[in-house]
């Protein structure tokens, strides 16, 4: 149930995978992890779109805009509404006579706030409230994320742990409560102090050792906790992202059908007051997923507004 809240949230996100509740510099990524906040963030925003199994679903789109800013110098607020549009489908009675068409989406919103409580340490928390449509069926529910960050003295360091969807429905489809996506996650980034380079490894689902296939060998449930990712400043305003999620190529993959499912890459062209990015995910052998997402400060904009008001 409400399995679109662990979907990506930007073109960062999507090339990144799961390590990317440790990347710091995406003001959309604060909405799965606020501890990420810092001042740094205020007055950032983002837009993002995203086609997910283009050429299977022929019009299955999400979409997320997310807004942070300062309200004291040690505490940091973000919001921002993820939609994700499953498309037009069509509609039939008992007897199969149609009766027009209807639409699916799910829909979250974001409020979360960040407190840098000591020289090297960040905590959050968001909440999300949730509002799902199907047909004439419709779920309402809420959910919360806390989270913790370490960022080192020098900032080349970060360890993050992120304790997600916690909560449940308040009024479900048929009657039927239905669990939630519940997980811990840790992830851990280092960046090279002579060189243009971070490597990032997460751990995912700590709560639960056995995540999909009950008679798979210890080493391979393992193994499937993992996601690794790297990413490399190209010139100065040009980064690349790689990404590798275990869990994906074990699980979304049959004996002949691999076809680089797991793999995820990205590319961001950064400007001093905006960001254009993009990230492709390969979900599954029969598809994958693109993200766009543009980033800026609304500061520098309102204020290139205001001096063209007063010339």
């Amino acid at each position: 149930m409400y399995s679109f809240v662990q979907q990506s949230v930007s073109a960062t996100d999507n090339a990144l995978g799961k390590t990317a509740i440790v990347r710091t510099g995406d003001v959309a990524l604060a909405l799965k992890n606020p501890s990420l906040l810092d001042s740094s963030y205020s007055h950032q925003a983002s837009i993002t779109w995203g086609n997910m199994f283009v050429l299977q679903t022929g019009g299955m789109s999400i979409a997320n805009i997310a807004y942070a800013r300062s309200l004291r110098p040690k505490l940091m607020l973000v919001g921002g509404v993820t939609s994700v549009i499953y498309g037009a489908f069509n509609s039939y009675d008992e007897y199969a006579n149609p009766t027009g068409y209807f639409f699916v989406s799910d829909n979250a919103l974001y409020a979360g706030l960040s407190y840098h409580f000591l020289p090297n340490f960040y905590a959050g928390a968001t909440l999300k409230p949730i509002l799902s449509f199907l047909e004439t069926y419709s779920s309402i529910g809420i959910l919360a994320d806390f989270a913790f960050r370490y960022q080192s003295t020098d900032t080349l360091t970060n360890a993050a742990i992120v304790v997600r969807n916690v909560g449940s429905q308040i009024t479900t489809y048929t009657g039927n409560y239905e669990n939630v996506p519940f997980g811990v996650d840790v992830a851990l980034r280092r960046k090279m102090k002579y060189a243009p380079f971070a490597i990032s490894v997460a751990y995912s689902d700590l709560q639960a050792f056995v995540v999909s296939n009950t008679k798979a060998p210890f080493i391979e449930n393992l193994l499937k906790h993992f996601s690794i990712a790297a990413d490399v400043r190209m010139l100065k305003s040009f980064d690349l992202m790689l990404g590798f999620n275990v869990r994906k190529f074990g699980d979304m993959t049959w004996e002949n059908g691999r076809k680089a499912v797991g793999l995820s890459l990205g590319a961001a062209f950064n400007r001093p007051n905006w960001k254009l990015s993009y990230g492709w995910a390969k979900q599954h052998a029969a598809g994958g997923t693109h993200f766009f997402t543009f980033s800026t400060n609304m500061q520098y904009f309102g204020s290139k507004f205001l001096k063209q008001e007063t010339l």
